[in-house]
């Protein structure tokens, strides 16, 4: 609760003070989260997994898609997960699905990739 709450003063400080891709990206994240956090109440998803893929297609989308070597860390990260009996293959593939159908669907809306 108070991180979410964090995260929406944040939200109204970047509509007043920031520019609209800032706030763009702000508001996808913080409706990922909040999906992520819904989820979490009654099924243990992947959180690693998932801010690695958003973390992975964020940096590639400000950087002009030019490190596709970032996707590598994500079925690391997934496989460490896995290994340490954290997560099941379906918590950590729904992890990864959730955060690149909102981030990706956040950057098409919003107009930001063709």
């Amino acid at each position: 609760a108070i991180y979410l709450t964090f995260l929406i003063v944040s939200l109204i400080l970047t509509s007043i003070f920031g520019n609209s891709l800032l706030f763009h990206l702000n508001l996808m994240l913080v409706v990922l989260l909040v999906i992520l956090s819904i989820i979490t109440l009654f099924w243990k998803i992947s959180l690693h997994a998932s801010l690695n893929m958003t973390g992975a297609i964020l940096v590639n989308f400000l950087f002009n898609w030019q490190f596709p070597f970032l996707y590598l860390f994500i079925p690391i990260v997934a496989w460490s997960r896995y290994k340490l009996v954290r997560h099941t293959i379906a918590q950590l593939i729904a992890g990864v699905l959730i955060s690149m159908v909102v981030i990706l669907g956040g950057l098409k809306y919003f107009n930001l990739i063709p």
